[in-house]
């Protein structure tokens, strides 16, 4: 079986990382024994990247595994006179088109050379780190950021573009799946309204946040039996951590390994093997395991949901990035070489965060912070942490990537504060991690974000807008089936600090039959107002992220705990949501029985950049 890689990437428009992050790429995919084709600069022209793709399709046979990885930036293009828009990567030479000669490539013609590959071979894997749209701002709140997306793209010739390619490919340019490839798996740097950025390191080189994590985590990873599905969510949450708008994505058949058909169910099922004296579970860090989970030891044939005897119940009590040791709590005789271990209870995750400087401080600060239930220090092999204690005598100032968020706080007198705010950011980042459809659908609720001027509304994109202080908001939720819902709204502040903004319907807020909207800035008589905005005391004045959270039920939910004055959601009586939101705030273990179809909810959010000024943005 051969295995080759096309790595392209367009380093043009501002762009500083791409010549790094392609370098990257192809060394761990040399290292796992690709063949690797590297297209940039000069040879990552329209011309030069589809030659790559066709000489890829070319030599691939079954069996084979192919991979296409493309940074650089995303954009759409559209025909003046037609509706819709499409979706596009910028060759090198994108600039130099003409009405006759457009130089860009849209991502139906790659879905195009995608079937022609997987025609060849079903081991193929696509990893796309730019921008989904390109009407979001440029610039972020990090310092030194910069989003993959062109925010003046080029349309001329776009049309007399579209013509040629109905022509080259004939029935092939009608016969892309609207579904998507379901040979191919997918990696995508962001979700469709969503920007993928890159950033300057501590050393001053660039890199693409999404490639950045994500080659990390395979060098990690090795050969260990993992699937797509179970590495996607530390990829996610590393990801999150630098940048909260920045949501990777993965589609496709989700639980084959990393370039392989090879397919595992270790979502459920975890393989088992004795090492020593103790039990190894095909499961790490890099997987979301804890210290502290209980698996049950079944025979591999059985049932999920068996209520025989288990052979062996498991404590995890060491973890690597991909195994755990474990100890037993129950059982003693030998388990069989294909037994399988599945999750009974599993502990929070506990939120890393780094030190940085020497101090006498600093020993008091990491046994504290290791105590805590909810926060550990950060560990060498972690992507990312939540924040950064940065130590400077006996000062400590909590920091995230774009800067200081409180002032310098006195270790030990003000360690109790210390330890408290960045159980905070832990407890925001899990709402952000929660974002997605757990048995409520997207489609269910139509959510409208916009700003109120002149007491008109002005609809805002879900994530990219700015905003300044003088601005007020309004957010619209709207049901849009006929089952009854109840939504929530959390704000999450420029500091982290978490915030119910419906909290007079502390259970939610109720849509209906009589009553299927709410507006969020609107007065009883109709009129709008608006939501004013404020800047945190003693943040630094520079522009900052503030999020919006909605969460929608099926029944009533009493969140009002999650607000950061409080933090404390009760668990032993209360819905699956709420015994998730519960481990975000105390760690204790999560229930992983729970399957009642009431249970159903669903977490969008939204955000936008608010300067700290009174101008109109």
């Amino acid at each position: 079986m051969a295995q080759r890689a096309l790595v392209l990437g367009s380093q043009i428009d501002g762009l500083r990382g791409v010549g790094n992050d392609t370098q990257r790429m192809a060394a761990m995919l040399d290292a796992r024994g690709f063949e690797v084709d590297l297209r940039v600069g000069g040879e990552a022209t329209r011309a030069g990247m589809l030659a790559g793709y066709d000489r890829l399709i070319e030599a691939s046979a079954p069996g084979d595994a192919a991979v296409v990885y493309y940074c650089g930036h995303g954009f759409h293009a559209q025909v003046p006179h037609e509706g819709r828009a499409w979706q596009c990567i910028a060759p090198t030479d994108l600039r130099a088109g003409t009405v006759t000669d457009w130089r860009g490539i849209t991502a139906w013609e790659l879905s195009i050379k995608q079937a022609q590959l997987t025609a060849r071979t079903r081991n193929v894997t696509v990893i796309l780190d730019c921008c989904h749209a390109a009407q979001l701002s440029r610039g972020d709140d990090d310092p030194g950021a910069t989003p993959r997306a062109l925010p003046h793209p080029v349309d001329r010739g776009f049309d007399h573009h579209l013509a040629v390619l109905r022509a080259t490919y004939g029935a092939a340019f009608h016969a892309v799946d609207p579904l998507g490839n379901p040979d191919a798996v997918r990696l995508v740097a962001c979700g469709q309204n969503e920007a993928a950025f890159e950033y300057q390191d501590a050393h001053g080189q660039h890199h693409g946040a999404f490639t950045d994590v994500l080659v990390d985590a395979l060098t990690q990873l090795g050969s260990a039996p993992v699937s797509w599905a179970s590495l996607i969510g530390s990829i996610r949450a590393s990801v999150l951590r630098r940048f909260v708008r920045q949501r990777p994505a993965l589609e496709g058949p989700a639980h084959r390994a990393p370039f392989s058909l090879a397919e595992h169910d270790d979502l459920r099922r975890v393989a088992v093997s004795a090492a020593g004296a103790h039990v190894e579970l095909a499961i790490g860090r890099l997987t979301g395991a804890a210290v502290g989970d209980i698996y049950d030891v079944r025979p591999a044939d059985a049932l999920l949901d068996d209520d025989a005897p288990a052979l062996a119940r498991l404590e995890i009590i060491e973890l690597s990035p991909t195994t755990a040791r474990t100890r037993r709590i129950a059982g003693d005789d030998a388990l069989p070489a294909d037994a399988r271990a599945v999750a009974v209870d599993r502990r929070a995750a506990r939120w890393p965060v780094a030190i940085a400087g020497d101090s006498p401080a600093r020993a008091a600060l990491q046994r504290a912070i290791d105590a805590s239930p909810t926060l550990r220090t950060a560990q060498p092999d972690d992507l990312t942490a939540i924040a950064t204690v940065r130590l400077m005598n006996d000062d400590a100032t909590i920091a995230d990537p774009t800067g200081p968020l409180v002032p310098p706080a006195r270790i030990p007198s003000e360690l109790a504060a210390v330890l408290g705010h960045l159980a905070n950011l832990g407890v925001a980042q899990g709402i952000r991690e929660l974002e997605g459809e757990h048995g409520l659908r997207a489609g269910e609720l139509t959510i409208e974000l916009g700003v109120v001027r002149d007491g008109q509304r002005h609809p805002l994109p879900d994530h990219g807008a700015r905003l300044a202080l003088s601005d007020h908001y309004y957010l619209t939720l709207e049901r849009s089936y006929d089952r009854p819902l109840f939504v929530h709204v959390l704000s999450i502040n420029a500091r982290g600090k978490i915030t119910l903004l419906t909290h007079f319907a502390r259970e939610g807020v109720p849509l209906g039959p009589r009553h299927p909207t709410v507006t969020l800035g609107q007065r009883a008589d109709g009129a709008l107002p608006g939501i004013a905005l404020r800047w945190p005391d003693g943040l630094p004045r520079t522009p900052r992220l503030t999020e919006l959270v909605v969460i929608a039920t099926q029944g009533k939910t009493d969140l009002s705990g999650l607000e950061t004055r409080e933090l404390a959601i009760g668990r032993n009586d209360g819905n699956a949501l709420q015994r998730m939101l519960g481990r975000l705030c105390d760690g204790v273990y999560r229930d992983m029985h729970g399957n009642n179809p009431l249970d159903a909810f669903y977490v969008k959010r939204l955000s936008f950049s608010l300067a700290p000024t009174t101008g109109r943005s």
